[in-house]
């Protein structure tokens, strides 16, 4: 199904755009810069990090400590606590906002990088949680590792 992968990417992508050239934004909102500033220098150090970029590329990890690490299965961490920690399961919904945010973060950047991720993510919603029997998509799903 590569033409519905494709889709997904591009389908949001104009969703994106045409949103941008609604209107302007009103006079009392930050400068545009200061939200590049605060994408490049607090948000995409934690998100593009390897670990939330997951193994292989795409595969996102369903939940990660607050210093970006990856939970160690019976052990709290920063956000996550020792049951969470030991849930092997990763879903569709984070999986689907981590696709989203890569494709925004190309939107505002123009870096094809986060493009790149944005497809790694839409390929594994359809590889990984697309159920080709009922055509729905699998709320969860359980790693074996």
């Amino acid at each position: 199904m590569p033409q519905c992968k494709s889709w997904s990417v591009t389908c949001a992508t104009l969703v994106f755009l045409a949103v941008s050239v609604a209107e302007p934004a009103p006079a009392d909102q930050p400068d545009p810069t200061r939200w590049l500033t605060h994408l490049n220098d607090d948000l995409l150090p934690f998100w593009t990090s390897p670990e939330a970029v997951g193994v292989p590329e795409g595969r996102f990890p369903g939940w990660r400590c607050a210093d970006g690490s990856l939970p160690i299965a019976g052990t709290a961490c920063g956000g996550i606590s020792v049951n969470r920690s030991s849930q092997t399961f990763r879903s569709v919904v984070a999986q689907s906002r981590q696709t989203y945010s890569y494709g925004i973060a190309f939107h505002l950047t123009g870096n094809t990088t986060y493009l790149d991720l944005a497809q790694a993510g839409s390929d594994r919603l359809f590889d990984e949680f697309l159920n080709t029997d009922t055509n729905l998509f699998n709320e969860r799903i359980f790693d074996s590792d």
